[in-house]
């Protein structure tokens, strides 16, 4: 797989702005920085012929591993070996050129828009993904410690740094457990929380198997982030928010454990306990 153009046409992640700040009865001009949120239209060639496939609003910045993990979440490709060329000379555009025996499928047919807040926006169901999920979720028990889950989440937002300097753009990140230690895989910021995690698929999940990988998210879980987990084959996502109730349903189905309202040394367990390690357990109350 090849790329072209990478540092010609770079956006920068971030714009200076001129605002004006009110405390109390003092007001004074000052300069802020925001997340910048742009287009960028992804194309793809299919037996030369190119397609826009979709418009994404997101921030600058990994646009190739966005585009990649966009097209795995979208059940288009399975594998980096799916994507011959990768070209990025145009702004705000990036063109794929996939393998021969690769094809769309009806819904793909035609251009359609994700803005900054929607991922797939209903465009699928729970019913299209049981028939698209490609790779086995590892079922393995016991080995998931949940402190360890907790204080990685919690750092997750130290490691924001874009989010530092804005305050207005989401976070996810990919841990793997060795032993019981956190390794650092990725951490990306976008827009859109559904870019982040789209990132992250296609830098790091195209070629590897996940096994213990953990995703770790900055806000809520929503559906289409257990999708985009379940086409990726990861196993745990924890959160500093709570699961809508389906994404909640869509990870029992495919037997995802799910962490959220990650705080100081707590957690709520909503599915799939069976994966957490009872080391650091004293008991368990159950609700009569």
């Amino acid at each position: 797989m090849s790329k072209q153009g990478v540092s010609e046409h770079s956006n920068p992640a971030l714009v200076t702005i001129s605002k004006l700040k009110q405390t109390g009865t003092l007001r004074e001009r000052l300069s802020d920085q925001l997340a910048i949120e742009a287009p960028l239209l992804i194309v793809v060639v299919i037996k030369q012929q190119p397609i826009e496939l979709a418009t994404i609003m997101r921030t600058p910045g990994d646009d190739q591993a966005l585009a990649l993990g966009f097209l795995l979440s979208e059940h288009i490709i399975k594998s980096a070996e799916d994507v011959s060329d990768i070209d990025v000379s145009e702004d705000n555009e990036i063109t794929l050129t996939l393998a021969e025996h690769i094809k769309l499928a009806k819904q793909h047919a035609r251009t359609f828009t994700s803005y900054s807040g929607c991922g797939i926006c209903g465009k699928a169901s729970i019913k299209q993904l049981a028939l698209n999920a490609q790779r086995k979720i590892d079922e393995q028990t016991r080995w998931l410690d949940l402190i360890a889950v907790v204080n990685a989440t919690n750092e997750l937002k130290s490691r924001q740094t874009l989010f530092n300097q804005t305050g207005a753009v989401h976070g996810a990140a990919l841990v793997e457990l060795i032993n019981g230690q956190v390794s650092w895989l990725a951490c990306k910021e976008d827009v859109g929380r559904h870019n982040a995690v789209d990132k992250i698929i296609g830098e790091h999940l195209l070629t590897a198997k996940p096994n213990k990988y953990i995703l770790l998210l900055s806000g809520r879980i929503s559906f289409e982030l257990v999708q985009k987990a379940v086409m990726a084959g990861i196993s745990v996502i924890a959160a500093i928010g709570a699961p809508s109730s389906l994404a909640l349903q869509t990870a029992q189905q495919f037997n995802l454990t799910l962490l959220g309202f990650i705080g100081n040394e707590q957690a709520n367990i909503y599915c799939n306990e069976w994966r957490l390690t009872d080391s650091n357990l004293e008991s368990t109350i159950e609700q009569k």
